[in-house]
């Protein structure tokens, strides 16, 4: 979440979409930002259906979307309503999975959320997976098929334009246990993160169609 910070500073409105276990408060600055799930957990400040967003238009200053897209039945229609709810120039704030060889390897090793690469994102009432009623259902080619293509995205879209779009992540995701951090992990200290940071940066640039496990993306209202 520590990239997302410069684009929140001073900011009245920040909303967080699918924050599940609540860990963008333990790294975004902004003490306005308002934590959201689908589920009730206790820390959550509201429940909301990202499908069905409750705000009014043009009253949000940053939606967060830590690894939800994935899990949204229709990506496309998502993001035209979140641009609606925006202020001119607010933005939506996007970490997600990246659909590697090597994240299938894991996705496959650990028999979680699987993917569909012919499902048709760019269609607004497609839903791009089986399951759509389950918030854990998942399709983790989303990204990939809706950030690979960044002019059909924006041409979808319009009120979107999309400022940034980069991979990133190789050893960080498995080494944090992943979303759910449900496997083993060994505490790693500073100096070690750091090392881990360069190695993925290095990793990136040199086979990240091969190697990336994660996608960065900022789409701001025109």
């Amino acid at each position: 979440y520590g990239w997302m910070n410069e684009y929140l500073d001073g900011k009245d409105a920040v909303v967080e979409l699918g924050c599940g276990m609540g860990l963008a408060r333990e790294f975004i600055r902004n003490p306005k930002l308002r934590l959201t799930d689908a589920n009730a957990y206790p820390w959550v400040d509201e429940a909301v259906d990202a499908g069905a967003l409750p705000y009014a238009d043009g009253s949000v200053d940053a939606f967060l979307c830590s690894h939800i897209l994935h899990h949204l039945a229709q990506p496309l229609k998502f993001l035209a309503a979140a641009a609606g709810k925006l202020k001119p120039g607010g933005v939506i704030l996007i970490q997600e999975l990246e659909l590697t060889p090597l994240l299938k390897i894991l996705l496959r090793l650990r028999r979680i959320e699987g993917w569909d690469e012919g499902a048709d994102v760019f269609d607004p009432e497609a839903r791009c997976m089986s399951e759509a009623g389950d918030p854990w259902s998942a399709n983790c080619a989303i990204p990939r098929l809706l950030f690979s293509r960044p002019q059909e995205l924006t041409r979808a879209v319009p009120a979107l334009a999309l400022e940034r779009n980069e991979l990133c992540e190789v050893m960080l995701f498995p080494v944090s246990g992943g979303v759910l951090a449900k496997s083993p992990t060994i505490p790693l200290p500073l100096w070690a993160l750091k090392c881990v940071d360069f190695f993925d940066a290095c990793a990136v640039s040199l086979a990240g169609d091969w190697l990336a496990l994660g996608r960065r993306a900022i789409l701001r209202k025109r």
